[in-house]
């Protein structure tokens, strides 16, 4: 068991300790495909949740999209998920702002299947999710 728990320890000295799955951006290089369309829809939780004025404001927010979050994840391509959150253009414009500008420029910039975009979406949220949550911690 020693041998075990040395060779773990080594391994994280090393930078190679167990990752975060929640922080599944980080798995890909931000300037292919991959790393640019889940980092944008990263960047709509956090600047979403960011814009808050107060703790409390931005705690709302982050919790908001957490529900929302729960009803997109069963869907499957990234028409689907637009499709669902295009219903918050009137009632939650300063989140749409926020999402219609970074989901717009990340498809014009790269070349993926609707599938694979809507897994990056998903991942991209549920990383924007965790660095928030890390960020509203007591």
């Amino acid at each position: 068991m020693r041998p075990f728990l040395l060779a773990l320890l080594l391994a994280a000295a090393a930078g190679c300790a167990p990752r975060d799955p929640n922080l599944c951006c980080d798995a890909f290089a931000a300037n292919d495909d991959n790393g640019i369309y889940c980092n944008s829809h990263k960047d709509v939780v956090l600047r979403f949740v960011r814009d808050g004025r107060t703790p409390a404001e931005q705690r709302g927010r982050l919790e908001w999209f957490m529900g929302i979050f729960k009803e997109i994840e069963p869907l499957e391509d990234s028409d689907q998920i637009h499709d669902r959150l295009a219903r918050f253009e009137k009632s939650r414009p300063e989140f749409w702002v926020q999402y219609e500008k970074q989901h717009f420029w990340a498809g014009r910039d790269t070349n993926l299947g609707l599938e694979r975009r809507g897994l990056l979406m998903k991942c991209g949220f549920r990383h924007g999710i965790r660095v928030s949550e890390l960020e509203l911690a007591p």
